[in-house]
């Protein structure tokens, strides 16, 4: 957190009477940001290299993602770029292994239909046979808002396995533009992931931070990976500050079950964006504080703590009139106990790492 200034005028919202009314609803004071997160067992999430020579944007893997909850084996592919034609366009690989052995044992396969026609998502065996598993039918999702597609088996389809690791990749069924492999090379793998409980089972979206001195020490977080990159390539007011966090997906402005609507405002007056997954936070302050401009469902979260989530901790400045959110334990704990320009609000909801 940058040094903040000594001055005390700053405007403050009337936002903070609503805030201090519901503060018994925004969970553990963060005395306790100390306490370790929820550990993300039984999902791994991994980076792949972006723009490959010979890569389209709509084949170029950006991360991977293995889920191995104890009922379910998935793998997710994300992408730099999303073309609804990608779906019928490519096939798509996810090859599992869980014995350490260095051998694919299972590979999750879905052909895609163009030109070829042959559309079929089937989980094949390794060896000489090669052969389809029967009697296990393999779940194929396509998401254009989280730039992903998944397949998904019942875990006993692949003995079950207690620890497992991932290679994937994306292929053009009629050529063009070279296919990609993630972790980056053919052959490779993921590090292990444990099987264990995970959480919601919802894609998830990086979420960008920035900060601006201009304004009053502003924080922005967005979801948005083309805004984020405008604001890093031409818009000095913004410092970005990496991802620090993921958000569960919103399908328009509708949650899956298990997460809650996470609703951001603007403030003309305050040059700044708040977060709630109140809803009634949210209902009190679109009517009764016009101060701030209501933009809708930003993303989803959850409101306790399940496995594969972490408590995004949430803080108060009357020396800014701006709120600031964050995942780090330790940066909470030095607001909280070593910057008197802040206030700690508690835990706002839970988020995936």
């Amino acid at each position: 957190m940058r040094a903040a200034p000594t001055t005390n005028d700053r405007p403050r919202p009337r936002t903070r009477r609503v805030l201090r009314a519901l503060a018994p609803v925004l969970g553990a004071v963060v005395a306790v940001a100390a306490t370790a997160a929820p550990a993300a067992a039984g999902v791994g999430t991994f980076p792949d290299d972006t723009a490959e020579p010979g890569v389209a944007a709509t084949t170029d893997i950006t991360r991977y993602a293995l889920r191995l909850d104890g009922s379910t084996v998935k793998a997710t592919i994300f992408f730099r770029a999303w073309d609804p034609a990608l779906v019928d366009g490519h096939d798509f690989s996810a090859s599992i292994e869980t014995t350490g052995d260095a051998m694919i044992e299972y590979q999750l396969l879905r052909y895609g239909t163009e030109s070829t026609k042959r559309d079929r998502t089937v989980l094949l065996r390794a060896g000489d046979d090669g052969g389809a598993v029967a009697g296990c039918p393999v779940t194929f999702t396509a998401s254009a808002a989280t730039r992903s597609v998944s397949l998904a088996v019942a875990a006993a389809c692949v003995q079950d396995p207690a620890t497992a690791r991932l290679a994937v990749f994306a292929a053009p069924v009629s050529g063009g533009t070279a296919p990609d492999f993630a972790p980056g090379e053919e052959g490779g793998y993921s590090p292990w992931v444990t099987a264990g409980p995970s959480g919601p089972d919802v894609p998830t979206l990086p979420v960008y931070r920035f900060w601006s001195p201009r304004f009053d020490n502003a924080h922005f977080f967005t979801t948005n990976a083309d805004e984020a990159a405008r604001l890093t390539a031409s818009d000095r007011n913004w410092v970005a500050e990496g991802q620090p966090f993921s958000a569960f997906a919103a399908d328009g402005t509708t949650c899956a079950a298990g997460t809650t609507a996470v609703h951001r405002f603007y403030s003309m007056r305050f040059r700044s964006h708040f977060f709630t997954a109140s809803a009634a936070e949210k209902n009190a302050i679109v009517a009764g504080d016009k101060n701030w401009a209501y933009e809708g469902v930003a993303y989803c979260a959850t409101t306790t703590a399940q496995p594969g989530t972490t408590p995004l901790y949430r803080f108060w400045s009357p020396t800014f009139g701006k709120h600031h959110f964050t995942t780090d334990a330790a940066e909470a704990r030095r607001l909280d106990v070593d910057d008197p320009n802040w206030d700690a609000e508690g835990i706002a909801y839970y988020v995936a790492p």
